[in-house]
Order: C-alpha cells, then sequence, then structure tokens
C-alpha cells in the first residue's frame, strides 16, 4: 500500500511541476500555444513512466531473481526507447515542442528530487526518520 501511496504523491509533484513551468513556458517559450500542448502530452508521458515503473517493479517483485532483473531490465529499455520516440517526433514539429515535451519528461526526476516536501508539507506525513526518533 505504502507504493501506491508513493505514486499518488509523485503525480502531485508532477501536476505541481507542470503548473510551475507551463507558467514559464507560456511567458518566455512561442508559439505558446504549441509549448503548452507539448507539455501536457510530456507531463501524461512522464505519469505514464511514473505507472510503468510501479507496475514493472511490483510485477519483478513476484518472480524470481534473474528473471526478475532481466524484466525489469527489459522495460527500463522501453522506457527510454518510448521517451527517446516522442522526443524524436516533437523535435520534427517543432523547437517549442521539443521543449515542451522534454521539460515534461524530466519531471518523473524534479517529482522525485520534491517529493519529500510533498510527502511533508501537502500529504503531511513525517519523514521515516523523524518517526524512528519518537519511537
Amino acid at each position: 500500500m505504502e507504493a501506491k501511496n508513493v505514486l499518488k504523491q509523485l503525480y502531485v509533484g508532477l501536476a505541481i511541476y507542470g503548473l510551475v513551468f507551463m507558467v514559464i513556458g507560456l511567458i518566455f517559450v512561442r508559439p505558446a500555444w504549441i509549448f503548452a500542448i507539448s507539455l501536457v502530452v510530456g507531463i501524461g508521458a512522464a505519469c505514464l513512466v511514473l505507472f510503468n515503473m510501479y507496475d514493472t517493479l511490483d510485477k519483478a517483485l513476484l518472480r524470481e531473481p534473474d528473471k526478475a532483473k532481466g524484466y525489469v531490465t527489459l522495460h527500463s529499455i522501453l522506457r527510454l526507447a518510448g521517451a527517446a520516440a516522442l522526443m524524436a517526433i516533437a523535435i520534427k514539429i517543432s523547437w517549442a515542442s521539443f521543449v515542451g515535451v522534454t521539460v515534461g519528461l524530466l519531471g518523473v526526476k524534479v517529482s522525485a528530487l520534491i517529493n519529500p516536501f510533498i510527502r511533508k508539507y501537502i500529504f503531511k506525513e513525517q519523514a521515516d526518520n523523524e518517526n524512528e526518533n519518537h519511537s
């Protein structure tokens, strides 16, 4: 159940990240409407990446270690190939499209980095080390 909570927190982090960069992009990137659509596509793809990571690890835990390693590796390669294909399509459309999709896909990393703040201030959860100090 904890993994599903973390997934929800990562989605919230992606939404916050997306809103912040939507405002920044609408101010600085032209044509703004192409950037906006591309950012939404990139954030959507980032959501799919997060879900695939969650699902892949969940299924890998049910496999034998050797098979799990291959399964996780295959899905990691597929995620990278999907992101590369999406970025290749975006660059064919326009520079603004490429920037939007790329910024959206990078949201996975940023969401993971801001997750401790999301947990603490939005979900009102204490960090694991704070729980240990009170025990």
